[in-house]
């Protein structure tokens, strides 16, 4: 079912999905519930690859990015070792 064309729709984003088990756990919980409707992933987060498949399989929820270049590991090799973890 669609949203009727003028009404209003309320978006609730819950960010860092992939940071780390337990915060992925409560966004796919929240989810289900119906109350959170997107997400951020955090594509260095040290839980993403365990947590993948069921938000992929989480078809209510959209999918966006969340752009990080302060915390974890970097994905480009160029810049492993000029920028610091935290």
């Amino acid at each position: 079912m669609g949203v009727a064309a003028g009404a209003t729709r309320l978006v609730v984003n819950a960010d860092d999905f992939g940071a780390f088990d337990r915060v992925s756990a409560g966004i796919l919980e929240a989810a289900r519930a119906g109350v959170v409707t997107a997400t951020g992933v955090m594509a260095n987060g040290e839980a993403l690859e365990r947590w993948l498949p069921a938000l992929l399989a989480e078809t209510s929820v959209d999918v966006g990015i969340h752009l990080n270049a302060t915390f974890g590991r970097p994905l480009t090799p160029s810049l492993r070792g000029r920028l610091r973890a935290y």
